[in-house]
């Protein structure tokens, strides 16, 4: 386990300049005691909350509040010019955005995707006594910036590109992306969705005549992974490159999950096993170092929470419910005064 502690815990709560509100959608029970544990999701890079809401629905069946926040320079979320997308940045806006929508020092389970499970570890770390436990999905693990790096570049083109290229990238970026442009307007093409559908279960393996274990029913997958293609475009150059170099490639998870042992934080790591993206190999060690448990998903790959949502959302309950049990039995109710719904709600 590495001992570099150049991602130190800063001071809790950050200051987050109310500026660049973040959307969000919600998954919210008809009755919810305020006092009760809510669940955030946490998506991935080139992506929005919604990827990740199938698999958090059976929490929000059994009562639980679900916040499903578009990230700083994603989705429908603001994405501000001249603003450092690091971890820091991004965590001081969710903690804006959740402490605004569900009441400050609620206690959290969060549930992150690929760099949102990077997001998830952080933010535990900073905060064990209010996040009861994380759910890592897809978890991009490396042992090093030269590690992720080689790692990529071999098997995501795109990312490849970005880190070769970044100057020939950067004006694609402008060209292609953003609400208005081409690349969503295509996307959303009535007459080629049949298309893109069968192309992307194909990719992500899902098209052959071998079914994939646990895989959601076709259909169900091929919707998510065009709602997943949407997505993608829906970002500025400056989120998605700095993201993917500030918060995967020179980001190192371990001195988080040296913390997370150290308080006994509960983890749980759903992980593909033939994700390319992110090493199931580098998931295993940290399950290892840390005794939490690894449920490996055989076929599966780094589109889990749209291959697998449902398979997931029955492992992510199994794991919070029977938590949250006990925490209901041994602990005074406490209320956390949330603020009304706001302007950039999505519903």
């Amino acid at each position: 386990m590495a001992s570099d502690r150049a991602h130190a815990a800063p001071d809790y709560p950050p200051d987050y300049p109310p500026d660049y509100p973040l959307v969000y959608s919600e998954l919210e029970p008809e009755h919810t005691p305020s006092e009760r544990a809510a669940v955030v999701g946490l998506h991935g890079l080139a992506s929005s909350g919604r990827t990740v809401r199938h698999a958090l629905k059976p929490l929000a069946e059994r009562g639980m509040s679900v916040l499903l926040p578009d990230l700083l320079g994603y989705g429908a979320s603001p994405r501000p010019a001249g603003v450092v997308y690091d971890t820091e940045t991004h965590l001081a806006a969710l903690h804006a955005c959740v402490d605004e929508r569900l009441g400050r020092g609620r206690p959290l389970w969060l549930v992150g995707s690929s760099m949102g499970a990077l997001f998830a570890l952080a933010w535990a770390a900073r905060e064990p006594e209010r996040i009861r436990g994380v759910i890592a999905i897809s978890a991009p693990l490396f042992t090093s910036a030269a590690d992720a790096r080689r790692n990529l570049a071999r098997h995501d083109p795109m990312a490849g590109l970005m880190m070769r290229a970044p100057g020939t990238m950067s004006v694609a970026c402008h060209l292609l992306c953003g609400e208005h442009g081409p690349g969503l307007r295509v996307s959303r093409l009535r007459a080629l969705r049949g298309v893109f559908g069968r192309g992307a279960l194909w990719m992500y393996g899902l098209g052959g005549l071998r079914p994939v274990p646990d895989a959601d029913e076709l259909p169900l997958a091929r919707d998510g992974l065009l709602e997943g293609f949407e997505d993608v475009w829906l970002h500025s150059w400056e989120s998605l490159n700095d993201s993917m170099l500030q918060c995967i490639v020179e980001r190192q998870a371990w001195p988080d999950l040296e913390r997370l042992r150290a308080v006994g934080t509960p983890i749980l790591f759903l992980q593909g096993d033939c994700d390319t993206l992110a090493p199931v190999v580098r998931v295993r060690q940290a399950a290892g170092y840390g005794g939490w448990p690894l449920r490996e998903y055989p076929r599966a790959t780094h589109a889990l929470t749209i291959s697998h949502a449902q398979s997931l959302g029955r492992e992510i309950a199994a794991f919070i419910a029977p938590a949250e049990q006990r925490y209901e039995q041994q602990q005074p109710r406490v209320s956390f005064a949330a603020a009304p719904t706001p302007h950039h709600v999505v519903q």
